[in-house]
C-alpha cells in the first residue's frame, strides 16, 4: 500500500526536476564565487576546502579545485545555508572583520534559490522510493533490520543524485542502482564483521 504512494517520475519528470535542480545548485555556487565577502567568511570558518590567509582578507578563497567538485556540492551548500542562518552575531562580525550587513544583502536571492533546490530535492528521493525497497528487499538479514537497510540505501540515492550528469542521457534509476547497492553492502559489511574493514579493501 505504501508503495503506492510513490509514483516514479517519467522521463520528460526526471529531466524537469534535474533540469531545475541543477540550475539552482549551479546558480548558488556561481554566487558564493563571485561574493569576496562570501567567499572570506566560509574560507575563515573552515565551510570551504579554501586557500586563505587570516591577516590578509584578500588572499581568503575557496580554492578551484573545490569549485569543480560538483559531486560535493550540496555538501557544501548545505554547510553553508547552516553557517550563514546562524551568521547573527554583530559583535562575532566585528571581532572576526568581515562584513555582516554586505553578506545578508549578498544572499538573499541566495536563500530562496537554496529552498527550491531543497525541495525539488526533497522530490527526487521520495520519487525514488520504490527504487530503494526494492534494492533493499534482496539484502534483509539479521544484523540489519529492514528499515536500516532502506536507511543505508538512502544515503547511496542522495550521493547519486549529486552523480548525476542530465546531459549523458540515460535514466536516473539506470545511474542510482549501484550507488544504492554499493551503499547497502557496506553498511551489512560493517556490520557482520568484528573488526571493521574498509569498504574500499572488501570490494576490490
Amino acid at each position: 500500500r505504501e508503495r503506492q504512494k510513490w509514483n516514479l517520475f517519467t522521463k520528460e519528470e526526471e529531466r524537469k526536476a534535474f533540469k531545475e535542480y541543477e540550475d539552482s545548485r549551479d546558480e548558488m555556487l556561481t554566487e558564493i564565487f563571485a561574493s569576496e565577502e562570501i567567499q572570506y567568511v566560509l574560507a575563515l570558518n573552515h565551510i570551504f576546502i579554501a586557500e586563505r590567509n587570516e591577516d590578509e582578507k584578500e588572499n581568503a578563497f575557496v580554492s578551484e579545485e573545490m569549485q569543480n567538485k560538483n559531486s560535493l556540492a550540496w555538501k557544501y551548500i548545505r554547510r553553508t545555508y547552516i553557517f550563514l542562518s546562524n551568521l547573527l552575531d554583530p559583535d562575532e562580525a566585528r571581532e572576526r572583520k568581515y562584513n555582516l550587513q554586505k553578506i545578508r544583502a549578498e544572499t538573499v536571492n541566495w536563500f530562496s534559490q537554496y529552498e527550491r533546490a531543497e525541495n525539488v530535492r526533497t522530490e527526487i528521493i521520495s520519487r525514488n522510493q520504490r527504487l530503494v525497497i526494492s534494492l533493499a528487499g534482496k539484502f534483509i538479514r539479521k544484523s540489519l533490520t529492514f528499515a536500516d537497510l532502506a536507511q543505508e540505501g538512502n544515503i547511496g540515492l542522495m550521493i547519486a543524485i549529486d552523480k548525476f550528469e542530465l546531459q549523458r542521457e540515460c535514466r536516473f534509476s539506470t545511474m542510482a542502482v549501484p550507488w544504492i547497492q554499493q551503499a547497502i553492502r557496506r553498511a551489512l559489511t560493517h556490520k557482520d564483521r568484528t573488526i571493521r574493514i574498509p569498504g574500499n579493501l572488501i570490494e576490490g
